[in-house]
């Protein structure tokens, strides 16, 4: 009941702020409605599920097995309720159409980043129309173009809500396994209901559930702003590759720990020890009100062209692009995890000769964070 008012007061003086800008002559949107308001533009054809068609690219992710499958609630070829397990018993649920393929408890830290990312991503669903979405897209994922996904198979490591799995989805991939190791999951698995040949999964990037070597079966795997929130980066980084056969392609993006000090410093200790505690539905009120002068100095550096007069010029020129509730989503994000890694270059191309990738591509994005592609050997 003490949160509730607490929440009731935060959005009283979003109201009021909301109505000096008004009066001051500044236009803006409803801040105090739900960040679903994008909801309108989900994809609304029938229900689509875990397929058997799946099932020879899923291993055990422990022993590295073989799964058969057992199914308790079936809709047609869809498969809603059920198990998938292994000859040597170990056994895997499948729940509302997602088979729950993860293998252990991570420590508290590790639980906590992954709880409070589960909730935003539940939250922060619609962000973009569909074209900004692909321009967004195409610039974490560069040098990578539209063409290179179509007509492959591709894995989305650390899916969140799901919005670029939809996106490569689009861009005419044939088969998109979108991966996370969160309730996310549940919000993923509802926004991409309408593509059958999108497949959701909760599974750890540590312990992903499929085949490796001759026999891994990606042709590209991503993972976009999310092993920098692992216990170890350079671990996830190599997990997920494991999985992209010879020839095909390896991305991330991260943290660059150049420009970044400031954060470091001073907001990775008030995150770890104070934000990331603040239960979720506060915080995302209190993100609110900080994201109104990061979303206005935004919105003046873009219309201006002030982007190469300071070091944050070029983030903030890409932040003023996009609408207010988009950079409610990006602080909310800045202050809701317990985990956070800057990495330098250097690391960055270490990570790339570790896992032998040739034909290596590493790309400052914004002067802020790193863009690593390459093909596996």
């Amino acid at each position: 009941m003490q949160r509730w008012y607490v929440v009731r007061a935060v959005r009283t003086v979003l109201h009021a702020v909301q109505d000096g800008c008004r009066i001051a002559g500044i236009c803006v949107r409803d801040w105090t409605k739900d960040a679903n308001c994008f909801n309108v533009m989900a994809p609304h054809p029938i229900r689509f599920a875990m397929r058997e068609v799946i099932l020879p690219q899923l291993v055990c992710p422990v022993s590295g097995e073989p799964l058969e499958l057992r199914i308790f609630e079936q809709d047609a070829d869809e498969i809603m309720e059920g198990e998938l397990f292994t000859a040597s018993g170990r056994c895997y649920n499948i729940t509302r159409g997602v088979p729950r393929l993860v293998s252990n408890r991570n420590s508290d830290v590790v639980e906590n980043t992954v709880e409070n990312f589960g909730w935003q991503w539940s939250h922060f669903r619609y962000l973009l129309e569909p074209e900004l979405e692909n321009l967004q897209f195409l610039d974490w994922i560069w040098p990578l173009t539209e063409k290179d996904f179509r007509g492959k198979r591709v894995l989305d490591a650390g899916c969140g809500m799901g919005r670029w799995p939809e996106t490569v989805a689009r861009f005419g991939a044939s088969e998109v396994y979108a991966v996370d190791l969160g309730s996310s999951v549940d919000a993923a698995f509802e926004r991409l209901r309408g593509y059958p040949h999108v497949h959701v999964i909760q599974a750890d990037i540590l312990a992903l559930p499929f085949r490796t070597g001759a026999h891994a079966p990606f042709d590209i795997a991503y993972s976009l702003g999310v092993i920098h929130h692992m216990p170890e980066a350079r671990a996830g980084f190599q997990a997920y590759s494991r999985h992209v056969r010879s020839g095909g392609k390896v991305h991330a993006w991260v943290y660059g720990a150049e420009n970044n000090g400031w954060i470091t410093q001073w907001l990775n200790p008030v995150r770890q020890h104070v934000t990331s505690r603040v239960p979720p539905p506060i915080l995302h009120e209190v993100s609110r009100l900080l994201t109104l002068p990061v979303h206005l100095t935004s919105r003046m550096v873009h219309a201006s062209g002030a982007r190469n007069l300071f070091a944050y010029g070029e983030y903030f020129d890409w932040l003023g692009r996009f609408p207010f509730v988009h950079t409610h989503h990006i602080v909310h994000d800045h202050l809701t995890p317990s985990l956070a890694s800057y990495h330098t270059r250097e690391e960055v191309e270490e990570w790339a000769s570790s896992v032998r990738l040739s034909n290596v591509t590493i790309s400052a994005r914004n002067r802020n964070s790193w863009r690593l592609v390459g093909r596996m050997s």
